[in-house]
């Protein structure tokens, strides 16, 4: 009797073992709000702000932790940036340009989630330099 008890206990902890795994993998490749899109990417996990701590791959059950995003597409220019606005079906609340790099700060109703500045929610960060893109969510932290 005692050896069945256990032999069911441990075959219960087995299988919810199992399933956890199985949903962290699936999890994993489905944290990134820019998965289609080939490039450096970086996680920001534990906050949606520049004290967030910084990753470009996640392991474990880190993917829990991660509030934002963003990915850095080598030879992307303006129209790339146009084809994500559209993509997203995003609003340009307004833009900014330093240094040749011109920002896009936006809204997209896909997601709920974003940062409020001047009063505004911004939920996706678009930047262009002459001969790349970084789209990030809520906003792109670091340098671009």
């Amino acid at each position: 009797m005692f050896f069945w008890r256990l032999k069911r206990t441990v075959a219960a902890t087995l299988a919810a073992i199992l399933a956890v795994a199985v949903f962290a993998l699936v999890r994993v490749g489905s944290v990134s709000k820019f998965a289609t899109y080939a490039g450096i990417r970086t996680y920001y996990l534990d906050s949606a702000s520049s004290q967030g701590l910084q990753k470009q791959t996640l392991s474990g059950l880190e993917f829990l932790r991660v509030k934002g995003e963003s990915v850095y597409v080598a030879d992307a220019d303006e129209t790339f940036a146009q084809e994500i606005l559209r993509e997203y079906g995003a609003t340009v609340l307004w833009t900014e340009t330093v240094s040749d790099v011109t920002s896009y700060y936006c809204y997209t109703p896909i997601w709920q989630d974003g940062v409020c500045i001047n009063g505004k929610t911004v939920n996706l960060h678009i930047a262009v330099g002459e001969t790349y893109c970084v789209i990030g969510s809520p906003i792109i932290f670091g340098g671009y």
